[in-house]
């Protein structure tokens, strides 16, 4: 146990956490994309999750690692562009 918040998993743990419940935000509705600055919030705190989880492999440059996270990163892009058009074209 004293290794498990030596390590600061419980923060990373935490992160995800609260990054999932927040991306619940992120909805359909009426056929129109609809977010507000949690779901945003969420797609970062989510991702800083995994990065704190995996940050020893990424420094040893573990090659699935650093595609995974490219990926996260990716997505999470796409769904910042689509809100951005959504609230652009209203």
């Amino acid at each position: 146990m004293e290794k498990f918040f030596k390590n600061r998993q419980w923060l990373w743990a935490a992160m995800g956490a609260i990054g999932i419940f927040l991306i619940s935000s992120f909805s359909i509705r009426h056929q129109h994309f609809v977010s507000d600055l949690g779901g945003f919030l969420g797609c970062l705190l989510l991702v800083g999750a995994y990065l704190g989880f995996n940050w020893s492999k990424i420094k040893q440059h573990d090659a699935k690692t650093i595609a995974s996270m490219k990926m996260i990163l990716v997505l999470v892009a796409i769904l910042i562009v689509l809100e951005a058009v959504q609230q652009l074209l209203g």
